[in-house]
């Protein structure tokens, strides 16, 4: 399918626009854990601003979309979707949700956080809102690259027979996302680069499982099995 083709091409090529800014994010991010570096002061600053500037309906709201994106929500959205995807013995869209978002956790939790170690901001709120268990290291934010991936894979499988509402999920998509973020810096769980670098390595990884998925699947001989309006599908003639 075309728009099948021009859809990989975007992410491939957004993908390759952020990999360089991505390393260097990644390379960079134990010198902002020193008080005196302009990097840690421009994230401070930022979490200040939106602490005085966010009206109270706003931060309640912010703090609201932070608690859809915890495990707890997160975790059984996967769980359906998987059994879904197995009942329609779409193997391909089993394999992506698996790979992209049990990748994404490990990647988060076992290989990044555990090198980096940057530590949580010292900034909370509880007025509109209770703060979910936030133990562990800051960088990168799992809610921000589990999340992505989790919900741009369901956005391809979603639309995938209604492709005249793919850019309105997809717009739908990208700010539900944005909400997570700044619910996440509003109540001060993470800092702003915590975010950025976790958008960044979930969208990277994303399209990696797309590639791989596709690959993996014809290597598997598995492809003739599985639903043919897949948007991981693709025409061959």
């Amino acid at each position: 399918m075309k728009k099948d083709h021009f859809f990989n091409k975007i992410f491939l090529v957004l993908s390759l626009l952020i990999l360089i800014p991505a390393v260097w994010l990644f390379s960079n991010i134990p010198e902002t854990q020193v008080s005196h570096e302009a990097g840690f002061l421009v994230e401070k600053n930022f979490w200040f601003f939106l602490r005085d500037n966010v009206p109270p309906w706003l931060g309640t709201l912010l703090s609201f979309l932070y608690d859809l994106g915890d495990k707890e929500i997160s975790g059984p959205v996967v769980g359906i979707s998987l059994g879904l995807f197995i009942w329609k013995k779409q193997w391909k869209s089993v394999l992506l949700m698996i790979l992209g978002s049990g990748g994404a956790l490990l990647l988060v939790d076992k290989v990044f956080k555990p090198i980096i170690g940057r530590p949580r901001p010292p900034y909370f709120m509880g007025e509109y809102g209770s703060v979910p268990d936030i133990a562990g290291a800051s960088f990168p934010s799992g809610h921000a690259t589990g999340n992505l991936v989790l919900y741009l894979i369901l956005a391809l499988l979603v639309t995938q027979n209604i492709s005249r509402l793919r850019w309105l999920v997809f717009g739908a998509v990208v700010l539900f996302l944005s909400g997570i973020g700044l619910g996440s810096l509003y109540l001060g769980v993470h800092w702003p680069s915590d975010i950025l670098g976790g958008y960044m390595l979930g969208f990277i990884w994303l399209t990696f499982c797309l590639f791989f998925v596709d690959l993996l699947a014809i290597f598997l001989n598995i492809d003739r099995n599985i639903d043919r309006s897949s948007p991981l599908n693709r025409s061959r003639k």
